[in-house]
């Protein structure tokens, strides 16, 4: 058996390798991705670009020299990603005792994200944050589930160490730090149900989550401080903090004409109602669009055109005025002390109307963490995916709380937590297109089988 196994092994690293290397359409080249140029391959100061990913394309060029660098990046990617769907399985599979036939359905679940994103995100290849930050997430999740289900704190080392890379890499995923907290709090609620109250301080389940909340808080500095860092030591420039700008989009989205007398500074004053001129002109207001979530990729089309409305009309303003900054850092600061300024007086007036339009972008983040899109399908696929989550929810917390099947129910509530965080955390701040989210979904259908397990088990008398 076990030497059936590790030949069915070396199957699934073959068969995933050829297959990302051919399947993707670039078998032996790297692709750009809509924003490669501009912020990854110029090795310069860009406003939002976490250091990460354009750090590690400048090292392989300072190797690997101009001709061979963008190559070597998509050759390591395509290792990296080949290794992590390899580890997820192998973890799940240590986890569940599986048998061969269901390594082989695990394994087809882990590939979905990377298949569900062709042909305009083939993610081994492209040359884009996605393409780290995908494969790590999957170690990550790896990890954390051994720590969730074998009860055992020391896996959330490794977990707390790719997070800080994974943040390093991509903001986005400071949704993992979020994670590891909730898993946390989790494993201390169970060992106190378990083993009742102990003595001693050390012992105490509060202090030990409070003491997770200072390592993570701690983490999060770090890597602040490491970007920090990072943009002192390379480009003599601040580390610019991109919410602003993010949020700002959404709230010009909300706004209103009148909405200028809101500001006193003559100068932002005039920066915001040229601004709302241009939205007009480019129709990028909610009152161009209807409620319907269904028409998320047209509202996230217009916050984009907000955003760079309003930085090109802040530079012109400045230029006019003789006070526009020589240098691009310089550009960028005055363009996100704008934003901020703006974002500040807007969400004070705005902000329920900026939690009722995430409200209303939510389902279609849920969708890409369980289907794909289809426009003339949403009210089925959303339908749809409304009972997976339900029914996974309801029938995981039963599980726990008999304590039959634990481990299956575990690693599908440990999923849908990070689904539900990441998916609040993107439509809160940033625009949750499907790449941001659907790196939980072939994670979902695995939680979903090992759920549905125990029932042939039963079966065959094995439970």
């Amino acid at each position: 058996m076990r030497n059936k196994k590790r030949i069915l092994w070396i199957l699934i690293v073959a068969v995933t390798m050829l297959g990302v290397i051919f399947g993707e359409g670039t078998p032996l080249t790297y692709v750009y991705g809509g924003d490669t140029e501009a912020y990854y391959l110029n090795f310069h100061h860009h406003i939002g670009v976490a250091p990460g990913y354009p750090l590690f394309i400048h090292i392989l060029q300072l190797i690997f020299g101009d001709n061979l660098y963008l190559h070597m990046t998509a050759v390591l990617q395509i290792i990296l990603l080949t290794f992590s769907v390899f580890w997820l399985v192998y973890t799940v599979d240590q986890l569940f005792n599986l048998k061969w036939w269901e390594l082989l359905f695990i394994w087809g679940f882990s590939i979905l994200p990377f298949a569900m994103l062709l042909p305009e995100d083939p993610v081994g290849h492209e040359l884009m944050t996605e393409s780290l930050t995908y494969p790590l997430f999957y170690l990550f999740i790896a990890e954390t589930a051994k720590a969730v289900i074998k009860k055992n704190r020391k896996f959330f080392i490794a977990s707390f160490v790719i997070a800080a890379l994974l943040m390093w890499i991509r903001p986005q995923m400071l949704f993992c730090f979020a994670i590891l907290g909730v898993s946390c709090v989790y494993i201390e609620c169970t060992d106190r149900i378990k083993n009742g109250k102990q003595k001693g301080i050390l012992k105490n389940w509060i202090f030990r989550c409070v003491i997770c909340a200072v390592c993570i808080l701690i983490g999060i500095k770090a890597v602040s401080g490491l970007t920090v860092v990072y943009e002192k030591v390379f480009f003599d420039a601040p580390a610019l903090d991109y919410s602003d700008q993010t949020l700002v989009q959404r709230l010009l989205y909300l706004a209103q004409e009148e909405d200028q007398e809101l500001f006193e500074d003559s100068q932002i004053k005039e920066i915001y109602a040229e601004t709302w001129n241009r939205m007009q002109e480019l129709n990028t207001t909610q009152e161009y669009y209807s409620k319907s979530w269904k028409n998320w990729s047209e509202i996230f089309a217009a916050f984009g055109a907000n955003s760079r409305a309003l930085g090109a009309v802040t530079r012109e303003k400045y230029e006019t005025a003789g006070i526009l900054a020589d240098t691009a850092v310089g550009q960028e600061i005055q363009v996100s002390e704008v934003s901020h300024e703006i974002m500040q007086k807007l969400l004070k007036k705005y902000w329920k109307e900026h939690l009722a339009l995430t409200v209303q972008l939510l389902p279609k983040s849920f969708i890409s963490t369980v289907f794909f899109h289809k426009k003339q399908f949403y009210d089925l696929i959303w339908i749809a995916t409304c009972l997976v989550y339900l029914a996974s929810g309801i029938v995981g917390i039963l599980q726990l709380i008999k304590r039959k099947h634990m481990n299956g129910a575990e690693f599908m509530l440990l999923v849908m937590a990070a689904s539900i965080i990441n998916a609040l955390g993107c439509d809160l701040v940033l625009a949750g297109l499907q790449r941001y989210m659907t790196y939980t979904l072939g994670m979902t259908w695995i939680g979903l089988f090992l759920l549905v397990r125990p029932l042939w088990e039963r079966k065959k008398g094995n439970i």
